[in-house]
């Protein structure tokens, strides 16, 4: 009796399809686990899905918000990268231009044409950031020689403009450093490419601007300021796209070779 009433105890716990209760509910903990893994996976490859939209989203905008020329220019120079992602936030700002606090008449002071005062203005027909390195090697020059701090970059840049000295398709014309010199104060005379004359002048305190071939300085072609000399015989040089070019002393023999035209100035008296 007692044997069979066991028996019938463990047919009523046994499910429908002839298993244990204890071994249904296992196979239904199981899947219930599974099912959650699924999920799991599921919500993680979404999320994976999601985050890499977003960062084709985030380039796609980006590139629509920044022109091409800015992005090739931080492309080219490492050194532009906070100015051109600045540009979406900065380029309607209006910014003193003044210079005065950066001016000591008598020594060159050292302008950059990708300075946000002037940088996100035009210049013929790209940025001033890009191809503003002719004004602003001359406005360095202006301002050293004589004082006049009204002749910033953008003042330059836009006089250059206005005179024909910039060329469409080709950037600033050479006659800017001749002729546009002496309206802004200047005489200039284009001098001769070699050690002798650069030596020469830099020792009598003229400022140099010299046109570069691709190099150490530009990847297609720039406008430098020469400056002086160290007591090692060195060029200091300011750089108009570079503060890093601006700090080192240049010998001689690596400079010259990149020189392609070289003028030389002297304030009016």
């Amino acid at each position: 009796m007692e044997l069979e009433n066991l028996q019938k105890i463990q047919e009523r716990k046994k499910s429908p399809g002839g298993r244990t209760a204890r071994e249904s509910c296992g196979k239904r903990s199981s899947r219930r686990k599974a099912w959650a893994w699924k999920q799991t996976c599921l919500k993680l490859l979404a999320g994976i899905l999601c985050l890499a939209l977003a960062g084709i989203y985030a380039v796609r905008t980006t590139r629509e918000r920044i022109p091409d020329s800015l992005l090739e220019l931080k492309e080219k120079y490492p050194q532009t990268a906070e100015f051109v992602d600045s540009y979406p936030r900065k380029k309607n700002r209006e910014i003193s231009m003044d210079v005065s606090g950066e001016v000591t008449p008598g020594e060159i002071p050292l302008f950059i044409q990708w300075d946000e005062r002037w940088g996100y203005h035009s210049y013929g027909n790209n940025f001033f950031g890009v191809n503003g390195c002719g004004p602003t090697c001359l406005s360095m020059v202006v301002c050293g020689l004589t004082g006049d701090t009204f002749w910033n970059p953008y003042e330059v840049g836009k006089f250059a403009e206005q005179a024909g000295y910039y060329v469409p398709g080709e950037g600033t014309a050479w006659a800017l450093l001749t002729e546009g010199a002496g309206a802004l104060g200047l005489n200039s005379e284009q001098g001769e490419v070699s050690e002798g004359y650069i030596r020469e002048c830099l020792e009598a305190g003229l400022p140099l601007i010299c046109s570069m071939y691709p190099g150490d300085f530009t990847y297609t072609g720039h406008f430098i300021v020469l400056t002086g000399l160290d007591p090692e015989g060195d060029v200091t040089v300011h750089d108009p796209n570079s503060p890093e070019n601006s700090q080192k002393h240049w010998p001689m023999e690596a400079l010259l070779p990149q020189i392609c035209a070289v003028w030389r100035f002297w304030a009016l008296q």
